[in-house]
């Protein structure tokens, strides 16, 4: 079929979506091929007239690797190539094919051999969806199957109940509809529906009584490390609807909106008594519903209710760890929201969980050795260590800010020179366009939330942020210059699997890097001498030191002090007895006064506090101090610039314990398990 309608009234619509009323997605894209016929949806500003036809017939030559979006199809009729376009794949006319085979340009070989397109996969192009969207992308039969299912689901679970407006005293709370796309093997298979309660209209006073606890990073790459030690297998479940298990003891109400309203009205016209005056009908909510601001917190108390009736501990470090230990046997679960993730060398605990879990909160989805969580992707190794990457996230952000960086040509090795700390001074020498921060800023943040794998940029991060306010040309170059790297290099994984449960601290400060005077720390925390990274960090330090001892100091002390929730993690867990912290300095000054705690003479009061502060910690036999030689301190690449072999190295130490031939061969397998669609692309919760 082809598309002959004015340009003016179906604007860049395939006849895919005219027939389907569905978009393009990389789903669609995923059996393509070069060589492949089909029709071309042509450009306004390539149709040459609006009487031309919006899409034509054509064959794929070519199409850009960082932006599938964008591929290049060779016009059969006209003999001409059109870009930044979208292709149907289909079987065309013979007569046409025999016209591509008679020309005389010989634009492409039949006869060659076909490559196939990797391509990711479609969910960030559907989903929260309005009804009004989802019905036009999908069809007013499956949105209003999905949302009927949605209102029987919450007449199962007793959600609401119906009331009266005249009978309701405060505030009545609008609510929303959002809808997601859901896929079997690249394909559309159903909608999902979910109502959502205006929580951004909800004043609240107090926030400790809608503060919900979230997983620490360090608490979860503890458990992670610790897997090997067990030598246990890791699982992972999501609790569908998981808000609507908690009870809701406040008088809150709802006002369903109008589309799910009238779907009521007309299975039941008794319910128009529960109407307002705009015919939307109100309820009283006896849930947790999601929008709620109560919501998270009241499932988190449900799910600390359930574990520890299970027989699990919490732990008082981090709230969303729990753990059941029975001599050998050891089971450790972490809990973000909804997810769980859990560590256990104990198939009877296992068991157990899962049967009491299902009994809660109905049957249960479990994943186990290797699956997507909170954004990465996890993986059981052989040695029961754990490969963490988020190579689905890179591809997707390189694909969403592929404009920012059009000139992708340009060989990138490091994502950045030896001026980095110098690009941050120029910023504040030449103030840029402050309109231009809230995507400047975006960006950032996108990547920021990669840092928690990707070590190998977060200094670099660092050093954004600080510029974001007023963005100039030289905080737009250094942005570009870290998108083209991870464009080239969007596999970057992390090895976690300790061998001790030895807390190593490894500090490092760069003196005085910044134009301000400020030296920059950078931590690196473990299990062993190197069991992967437990937590790292790089900063900017925020008083001005006098000294590189002084600068070390400060760092050190910021660093131990983050050890210390790990330190107690790990006691709670039953895997030491006593708080223990080895730190490791290759400063020796700094190692003498945190022995001693004496040099500090006449210094301000907040040194002398730092100085004791660890003093105390050593006398007491908490902390341990070592000294590391500069080759060896693994922090030092989050401190100060560094490129080529040299960065490269430390990289491979921090991210994958210095195994370079591990580090490529993990990151080649990460990379060609999302190209060859086995893993769904993830978006950030």
């Amino acid at each position: 079929m082809k598309n002959i309608l004015p340009a003016t009234n179906v604007a860049t619509d395939t006849p895919l979506e005219r027939v389907r009323g569905i978009k393009l997605s990389y789903s669609d894209l995923k059996s393509l091929e070069f060589g492949a016929t089909g029709h071309a949806v042509v450009p306004s500003d390539q149709r040459g007239s609006k009487e031309n036809p919006t899409s034509e017939e054509g064959i794929l030559v070519d199409f850009d690797l960082l932006n599938p979006r964008n591929k290049i199809v060779y016009i059969i009729n006209s003999k001409r190539q059109v870009s930044r376009i979208k292709f149907v794949k289909s079987n065309i006319s013979k007569q046409s094919l025999l016209a591509l085979q008679s020309d005389p340009f010989n634009m492409l070989d039949l006869e060659s051999n076909v490559v196939s397109a990797a391509v990711l996969s479609p969910e960030d192009d559907v989903s929260n969806m309005s009804i009004k969207v989802a019905t036009r992308k999908f069809g007013e039969e499956a949105t209003r199957e999905s949302c009927i299912s949605e209102l029987q689901n919450m007449t199962k679970m007793n959600v609401f109940k119906f009331v009266k407006p005249k009978d309701v005293k405060g505030k009545i709370y609008p609510s929303k509809v959002f809808l997601k796309a859901k896929y079997t093997d690249g394909k559309f298979s159903k909608l999902k529906s979910r109502i959502v309660l205006r929580g951004d209209l909800q004043k609240v006073v107090d926030k400790s009584i809608t503060k919900s606890p979230t997983i620490q990073r360090g608490s979860l790459n503890t458990i992670l490390s610790l897997n090997k030690l067990i030598k246990g297998e890791i699982y992972s479940a999501d609790i569908p609807a998981a808000f609507l298990f908690a009870d809701l003891n406040e008088n809150i109400h709802m006002s369903l909106n109008s589309e799910m309203s009238s779907l009521l009205l007309d299975n039941d016209p008794a319910l128009e008594e529960f109407t307002d005056n705009a015919g939307r009908i109100v309820v009283k909510l006896q849930k947790s519903i999601y929008g709620l601001r109560q919501a998270p917190l009241n499932f988190y108390k449900l799910m600390r209710s359930t574990l520890t009736d299970i027989g699990f501990t919490v732990s008082s470090s981090d709230g969303c760890i729990f753990s059941q230990r029975r001599g050998k046997e050891v089971t450790m679960i972490a809990i973000h929201v909804d997810d769980l993730l859990v560590s256990s060398n104990s198939p009877t605990q296992m068991n157990h969980l899962k049967k009491k879990l299902s009994e809660k909160y109905g049957e249960l989805s479990w994943s186990e050795k290797e699956f997507p969580y909170l954004g990465m992707y996890l993986k059981r190794n052989s040695d029961f260590s754990v490969d963490v990457d988020m190579t689905a996230y890179s591809l997707n952000l390189v694909e969403k800010f592929a404009d920012v960086f059009v000139d992708y040509s340009t060989k990138i090795k490091d994502p950045s020179d030896l001026k980095l700390f110098q690009a941050l001074s120029a910023e504040h020498q030449e103030a840029g366009n402050s309109n231009d921060s809230r995507r400047f800023k975006s960006i950032v943040m996108a990547l920021m939330y990669l840092t928690n794998v990707r070590t190998d940029i977060q200094k670099e991060c660092i050093i954004l942020a600080m510029m974001a306010n007023n963005p100039n040309e030289t905080a737009w170059n250094a942005l570009k210059r870290v998108l083209r790297y991870i464009s080239k290099f969007p596999s970057c994984s992390i090895n976690l699997g300790a061998d001790s449960t030895e807390l190593y601290v490894y500090s490092d400060a760069g003196y005085a890097e910044h134009y301000d005077g400020r030296s920059h720390s950078g931590m690196f925390i473990t299990l062993g001498s190197n069991g992967g990274p437990i937590i790292t960090k790089s900063k900017k330090q925020t008083l001005v030191t006098q000294s590189s001892t002084e600068a070390e100091m400060l760092a050190f002390t910021d660093a131990i002090k983050r050890a210390f929730p790990v330190a107690k993690l790990l006691v709670e867990l039953g895997f030491n007895d006593r708080i223990s912290i080895i730190g490791m300095q290759d400063n020796k000054s700094t190692i003498h006064l945190a022995n001693a705690g004496e040099g500090f003479g006449g210094k301000a009061k907040h040194f002398r506090v730092r100085y004791h502060f660890l003093k105390e910690l050593v006398a007491e036999g908490s902390l341990k101090i070592v000294y590391c030689n500069t080759n060896d301190m693994i922090a030092d690449v989050l401190t100060k610039p560094m490129v080529g072999t040299r960065r490269m190295k430390q990289i491979v130490r921090i991210m994958f314990k210095g195994d370079e031939e591990s580090f490529k061969k993990a990151n080649e397998e990460a990379l060609s398990r999302v190209q060859s669609k086995k893993e769904v692309s993830i978006n950030r919760r």
